[in-house]
């Protein structure tokens, strides 16, 4: 398979990794004393030349290197220059593993994991009769594909990328930009994440056959702003591209969060071919359900002040029922799933006291996002597990939630569901370990015929029902209006979402469709900032220009514009 050539510079970023552990534990760093750390406390920024970290006999220190000046060369890596980081893993369960200890979605074959499997009841896998006759339908199937005035693309605002508004960089609302189908670029307190990265002209592991986009691709990967993350929900070409993948680790080199048992080869061949493979055990990380990771960052408001503001990102990785192939002979032997993402950040009422001007900030965020990016990385996966999450109840999701509660903490919680059918059990149990939820990306697309999508794809009705079931406050649409997978006509799963709504008495604010390419502030609010500005008329466009500019200058300046622009 050919690789996908990407023109364009990469944005060189110095970044530090520091990595530990959520057990309690001691920690010695050079030039300090021990000390004792409970699980709230275990995030630590290391500023000194030489830092180790020491843990019990259940962990293995696994060095990344010391004074790694040759990282440099690497196109936008992260640089460890005069600091010693190592890699803190947990060891294989030492006990012998039990019928009761393994995962329901496991399937065993004695003491070796075989593949996954949905463990509710319900579900039916299609039989390889069922998918001959789809396919039959889907050769009859003769879509028309929408004019530019049914299903308008919008050009990105690079600027605004790369700039992003100053209310997602102080924590009032994420700013969110649809891409296509399942890939958004979410932008938040200095933070960019990529949600299923599909950038190639095909969903196919061809790209002379197989489903073509109907839209034009928005924006190409090398005028990204640097993304720091990408989450992977599952296997299938419509949500893992490889050429979307290896330009990523090109241009970028972003941390990659995946389901477990996906970590393929040609992921770590980046890292392989530049000798670096101990990076892939940092920048490739496979989760099981219920398992998270966390980072924290510290991104500066103004580069010659010291004001900053602090976060902490924690990525979970929960169930979706769904199922997963990436050839012919490896059915079920990757997990599937959706991702939770929970920002926690320090004194929220600091940082809008900090924040200046968009054109005092705009430097700052386009020239010294990742320089400051402080990241400490708490890795919860092991190799065999008990199932703790079976047995793990609301209230003791709500004590490790609010451990830290006071006023001076603040937390926003994003769920992106991945490709799913419905199930009560799943979404119920999402919504009272996770939930409330602030914002959700849910698929409303690819949802007939229902007797072969049932079980995998959810249509626009039981999208709402996911929303209110997981208890989020604000939705967003995907996995519709890019690629023809199915055979409902393109522009129904948006229409039948708004009848949905109108059905159960839910304002249209709750479940919104964007634009391929539109980019808008994600406030759970019904006001004007929270409007998609495809769906707007011009004075009202116009109208929302001149309030978020307003919003970026000094107050002096604010009457002026507003009368010069309208």
């Amino acid at each position: 398979m050919g690789q996908q050539q990407h023109n364009g510079t990469s944005h060189h970023h110095h970044c530090q990794y520091h990595h530990s552990v959520a057990a309690p534990h001691n920690i010695t760093t050079t030039g300090s004393s021990n000390r004792s750390c409970s699980s709230a406390t275990m995030m630590m920024m290391m500023n000194t030349t030489q830092a180790s970290i020491w843990m019990d006999e259940d962990y293995e220190r696994v060095p990344i290197g010391s004074c790694l000046n040759e990282q440099t060369k690497l196109q936008n890596s992260y640089v460890f220059k005069d600091v010693y980081i190592e890699n803190l893993m947990p060891r294989k369960a030492k006990q012998e593993e039990t019928a009761e200890s393994i995962p329901s979605h496991w399937v065993m074959k004695g003491s070796k994991l075989l593949e996954f499997k949905n463990p509710w009841d319900g579900f039916k896998q299609p039989s390889t009769g069922d998918v001959f006759k789809f396919q039959r339908e889907m050769a009859l199937n003769k879509q028309i594909i929408p004019s530019n005035d049914e299903l308008p693309q919008i050009k990105p605002n690079i600027n605004l990328l790369n700039n992003p508004d100053i209310h997602s960089v102080r924590g009032d609302a994420p700013q969110v930009t649809w891409i296509g189908h399942s890939t958004f670029l979410i932008q938040y307190r200095g933070v960019n994440i990529l949600t299923d990265p599909v950038f190639s002209e095909r969903c196919s592991p061809v790209q002379f056959m197989g489903p073509n986009r109907i839209k034009p691709l928005p924006i190409t990967i090398d005028n990204l702003p640097t993304i720091h993350f990408v989450i992977i929900s599952h296997n299938h070409y419509d949500h893992l591209d490889y050429y979307a993948i290896t330009a990523l680790q090109k241009h970028h080199d972003p941390i990659i969060l995946l389901p477990y048992r996906m970590k393929y080869d040609w992921m770590e061949k980046f890292y392989n071919e530049k000798n670096h493979s101990a990076l892939s055990k940092l920048k490739l990380m496979e989760l099981d359900w219920w398992k998270s990771t966390s980072f924290n960052a510290s991104i500066g408001l103004d580069k010659d002040s010291s004001e900053r503001v602090e976060s902490n990102f924690t990525f979970t990785y929960m169930p979706a029922q769904h199922w997963s192939m990436r050839s012919g002979f490896d059915r079920n032997e990757a997990l599937w799933g959706s991702w939770g993402v929970q920002c926690t950040f320090v004194n929220p009422s600091s940082d809008v006291s900090q924040t200046k001007s968009q054109s005092e900030s705009i430097e700052n965020v386009s020239n010294t996002a990742c320089n400051t990016l402080e990241i400490a990385e708490n890795v919860k996966m092991e190799g065999v597990t008990s199932d703790s999450c079976q047995t793990h109840t609301q209230e003791q999701h709500t004590e490790e939630v609010n451990m830290n509660s006071n006023d001076n903490i603040k937390s926003y919680k994003m769920w992106f569901a991945g490709d799913t059918g419905y199930s009560k059990e799943c979404f119920t149990e999402i919504g009272n370990r996770f939930g409330p939820i602030d914002l959700s990306f849910i698929p409303i697309g690819a949802y007939e015929p229902r007797w072969m999508m049932k079980y995998q794809h959810i249509n626009p009705d039981e999208a709402v029902q996911i929303a209110l079931d997981i208890k989020s406050k604000k939705q967003i649409s995907m996995h519709w209006g890019t690629f023809i997978l199915t055979t409902e006509p393109i522009m129904q799963p948006k229409k039948d979402l708004e009848e949905c709504l109108k059905q159960r008495g839910l304002d249209s604010s709750f479940f919104v469709t964007m634009c391929h390419g539109d980019t808008m502030l994600a406030t759970s609010s019904n006001d004007i900032e929270s409007t998609s500005m495809a769906e707007l008329s011009m004075n009202e466009k116009k109208l929302v220009e001149t309030v978020i500019l307003a919003e970026t200058i000094s107050t002096q300046d604010r009457q002026a514009v507003i009368e010069e622009k309208l």
